[in-house]
């Protein structure tokens, strides 16, 4: 009898089309797992008594997750984009979280890039609750970038 067993199975599919103005993608994965184990705890001897005791594991998922992104460069210094992805977990650890994002970027001719953006997440645990939340985010970023 083994100790621990572990099972996965996975599958992905994604898509992309891409041309110098437009690029646009899609996939899906699917994860499932089960894993098993059997332990024994020992702790030593105390005013209680020493001994052992059985440490069963068991854990069961299936994750499934969506996503896709589009991006279009409106010229060579413009671009505009949008991504997102919904993950949810069932089994064991209930979790499912969605996650989309708008973007502007603009390139300056010095190779100098800023990047104005907006982030919605929907997180859901339903395991526990304390990490139940919707954000709303802001993102402005600048960086530089080698061609």
């Amino acid at each position: 009898d083994e100790l621990w067993e572990s099972h996965t199975d996975r599958i992905s599919f994604t898509g992309a089309y891409n041309t110098d103005l437009l690029q646009i993608s899609a996939g899906y994965t699917l994860i499932s797992t089960i894993h098993e184990s059997e332990r024994i705890i020992a702790f030593p001897p105390s005013w209680y008594g020493a001994g052992t005791f059985p440490w069963d594991i068991y854990y069961e998922g299936k994750s499934n997750l969506l996503d896709a992104s589009l991006k279009y460069h409106i010229s060579e210094q413009v671009k505009i984009g949008a991504y997102g992805n919904v993950y949810d977990n069932s089994g064991f650890w209930e979790i499912s979280r969605t996650m989309l994002k708008g973007f502007f970027e603009y390139m300056f001719p010095n190779g100098l890039v800023s990047n104005l953006g907006y982030r919605y997440i929907d997180f859901k645990e339903d395991s526990s609750g304390f990490n139940d939340y919707t954000a709303n985010i802001l993102e402005l970023s600048f960086g530089y970038r080698w061609k």
